[in-house]
């Protein structure tokens, strides 16, 4: 895409979006698959970590753009599933947790004005299964690796 008259006029150069994404995945991933590899709380905090920018980001796009209670309830109940799941807590009570959290988001939506609570609430699973999922797979004596 050739740059804008006044972008050519300035001499300034825009960077393309895809190389910063490129950037941060040659940095990322490596970063990701050492965690992975040595497991344990190491890569728990790491998947939390995860969860909580996941988990704001979720809430941010779902809240009309701000955080509020809902989102710092959404964020604590993501990184809470991850550091439960990594102490051995059972994945079924684990599930329970997030759909009674998900019930508290929804609440802390509704009396913080937020329209799309249900969409905001649903990020407590949405974010918060998947994060859990990650690290109790991980935790497989055998093939966890």
């Amino acid at each position: 895409m050739a740059p804008l008259p006044a972008e050519a006029a300035s001499g300034a150069v825009r960077a393309h979006p895809l190389r910063t994404r490129i950037l941060s995945a040659l940095v990322l991933a490596p970063m990701a698959l050492l965690f992975v590899w040595l497991g344990g709380w190491l890569m728990a905090a790491w998947v939390a970590v995860a969860a909580a920018l996941m988990a704001r980001e979720w809430s941010l796009l779902t809240g009309g753009g701000r955080l509020g209670f809902a989102g710092g309830a959404l964020a604590a109940s993501a990184v809470a599933a991850v550091l439960a799941t990594a102490a051995g807590v059972a994945p079924g009570i684990g599930v329970l947790a997030l759909v009674g959290a998900a019930v508290v988001v929804y609440g802390l939506a509704r009396t913080g004005g937020v329209e799309a609570a249900g969409w905001v609430a649903a990020g407590t699973v949405v974010v918060g299964l998947p994060c859990g999922a990650f690290v109790w797979l991980r935790q497989g004596p055998i093939d966890g690796r």
